[in-house]
């Protein structure tokens, strides 16, 4: 749900509605506090890059395996730049590698012509 949410964010962003982008960030925000302080402890690794897919990326047997891996790397790269990073992985770091992973994406959907991978 955080990713799902995250997205929102960065598309309101990208058509300029702020309020309706901080929205779905303080949706996360309020579904955080709501949880133990072990839960908050394990987002803020995630929001350091724990849940990153490098390995499965690198480690892909083929351009489909490497297309899932990097939407899921995306997503997660997503919910890190909108949350405002982490202390080990900024919000610069985040959106380098967003653009990164979607330029390859688009790579590979031209290269097979199939969008629906």
């Amino acid at each position: 749900m955080e990713q799902a949410l995250a997205l929102r964010s960065l598309i309101f962003k990208e058509k300029n509605e702020m309020l309706l982008a901080q929205n779905q960030i303080d949706k996360i925000v309020r579904t955080l506090e709501m949880k133990k302080p072990v839960n908050r402890k394990i987002f803020k690794r995630h929001l350091n890059g724990s849940l990153l897919e490098y390995e499965r990326i690198a480690n892909a047997k083929n351009e489909k395996e490497e297309y899932n891996a990097r939407v899921t790397h995306l997503k997660e790269l997503i919910k890190i730049h909108e949350m405002g990073g982490g202390e080990e992985f900024p919000v610069e770091k985040a959106k380098k590698e967003i653009e990164e992973n979607v330029a390859r994406l688009k790579v590979l959907i031209t290269v097979h012509n199939q969008p629906s991978y």
